[in-house]
């Protein structure tokens, strides 16, 4: 039950793709150490998502963004912000979720989690492929649960820009929990240990647009698909 919380923890730094020092100059949208401004609009299996994101600089080489969205028909508040270093490739983001009806089988069952996150890029092959590990540490807790359980996330993401507009990211992620969920109701402890795998495929045009397809296989077996729109500005 904690995959939608890894899938939306993977797609932060797919969120922070791209930064133009100017309205004309084409963005990457490959780089997760990047930053924009923008709207967007996700479809899929798990409903609709919109979302807006606000970016600026905090220095010369140190910028942030904010980005309020909601996913899966509205019953997914997210709030995010961060902080990212394209010269040095690092960044840390931290990621609040509400989820008003995370349970698949229990209406109106509620969970909250936060995540902080850092990361560093490590480029090969000219900046085409980049390897970033990113781990992240914070709580969870839901309605059948007494009180938080903290948790931690490892990650790595492989991505590779096939063309100058083509671009392609495999995203393996690892969830546990530092101890187990103490369970209302007389219920089983339970530990979260979730492993996802997540396949995005991207394409940039007219500079500051792009379409990504995701794919999501998560550890009830189950996959997840949706696209997605991105206008920068």
């Amino acid at each position: 039950m904690f995959h939608k919380l890894v899938l939306s923890l993977s797609l932060l730094t797919l969120s922070m793709q791209a930064s133009a020092k100017d309205a004309e100059e084409a963005i990457d949208f490959s780089n997760p150490t990047s930053v924009y401004s923008a709207v967007d609009i996700n479809a899929g299996t798990d409903g609709v998502a919109l979302g807006l994101t606000l970016a600026g600089e905090l220095s010369d080489n140190w910028a942030f963004l904010s980005k309020l969205e909601l996913r899966e028909n509205a019953d997914m508040l997210r709030l995010r912000g961060a902080a990212v270093s394209n010269s040095v490739g690092s960044g840390f983001m931290i990621d609040y979720i509400k989820h008003n009806d995370f349970h698949k089988d229990i209406e109106d069952s509620k969970s909250e989690t936060l995540v902080i996150n850092a990361m560093q890029v490590l480029p090969f092959n000219d900046g085409k492929t980049m390897i970033v590990p990113i781990a992240g540490v914070g709580y969870t807790s839901n309605d059948f649960a007494h009180g938080r359980t903290n948790i931690w996330m490892l990650q790595a993401m492989f991505i590779h820009n096939w063309t100058e507009s083509i671009w392609t990211n495999f995203t393996p992620i690892l969830t546990q929990s530092f101890s187990d969920m103490e369970m209302k109701g007389g219920l089983e402890k339970q530990r979260v240990n979730s492993f996802d795998m997540e396949f995005v495929a991207g394409y940039r045009f007219n500079g500051n647009q792009n379409v990504r397809l995701h794919i999501n296989h998560n550890e009830d077996n189950k996959a997840e698909t949706w696209v997605a729109y991105t206008y920068a500005f």
